[in-house]
């Protein structure tokens, strides 16, 4: 996908897309986010944020910063914030988090849309990844899949933001490839050709081959959906499950070449 198209993916954002983006240096979250969320206000969508606050605050910055009038559309009800700390906090018991009264909470608020902007409705969450960091991976996919549910019988685009660290073999441990699977699109960023250069050159160093361009040319995938995950993560998810030993080497040595930049470009 092409700077352009991600434009377009994000500011369009037509009913039944479900997209997610990976955090990376040079495309931060909040900046997505505020494309996302302008191009839902400027059509005339309802626009819900369920992430931190201080996610919140800098997309509400840079709306703002782009002339939006922020508060005209929080005291009409296009514009709902929500705190997915706060939420999380609200739906567990004893620190464990309960599905079902998450789904609730959240559908609730979705109720509370005035029906002059419920024509259309986009939703950015962060809550999949408070799961997900949080040791509830399992937690976050369900929920995934309850967004698509919920697409199915409403005008519904959904924006995720993950900040998983894609050199961290816990990362990969878990369902990873859910991710997807439960998404039509993965925005892609700037740091991917980066971080797929760093893998390509630790699997080189380790195998003796660029192992991401053999992956990417093969039809197979081993989960429905993977072929959307960054090449440079799915080459990573590939040798986690199939030479896990290998792919702790491989994982040290991508870490060194992105640390100190020096992954060869190709």
């Amino acid at each position: 996908m092409t700077p352009r198209g991600k434009v377009a993916l994000l500011s369009e954002a037509p009913a039944g897309r479900h997209v997610c983006q990976f955090e990376s240096e040079s495309d931060p979250l909040a900046e997505s986010i505020a494309l996302f969320a302008a191009g839902g206000l400027q059509r005339g969508d309802a626009v819900v944020l369920v992430a931190p606050p201080e996610q919140t605050d800098i997309v509400i910055a840079l709306l703002e910063r782009d002339k939006l009038d922020t508060d005209a559309a929080l005291e009409s009800g296009q514009l709902l914030m929500l705190s997915s700390r706060s939420l999380l906090a609200e739906v567990s018991s004893d620190g464990v988090p309960d599905l079902e009264r998450l789904k609730g909470m959240l559908d609730a608020f979705l109720q509370r849309i005035p029906a002059e902007w419920s024509r259309g409705i986009r939703v950015y969450g962060e809550m999949v990844n408070v799961l997900w960091c949080g040791g509830y991976p399992e937690l976050a996919v369900k929920l995934e899949d309850h967004w698509n549910e919920l697409a199915r019988s409403r005008p519904l685009s959904v924006f995720c933001g993950y900040t998983l660290d894609g050199l961290a073999e816990s990362t990969y441990a878990g369902p990873f490839s859910e991710i997807g699977r439960t998404h039509t699109n993965v925005v892609p960023t700037g740091d991917d050709e980066r971080f797929r250069a760093a893998v390509d050159a630790a699997t080189e160093d380790v195998l003796g081959i660029s192992f991401s361009l053999i992956l990417s040319c093969s039809a197979r995938e081993q989960t429905l959906g993977e072929h959307r995950l960054p090449i440079g993560r799915r080459t990573l998810l590939w040798l986690h499950q199939n030479m896990p030993v290998t792919s702790g080497h491989i994982l040290e040595r991508a870490r060194h070449y992105m640390q100190h930049a020096d992954a060869p470009a190709s």
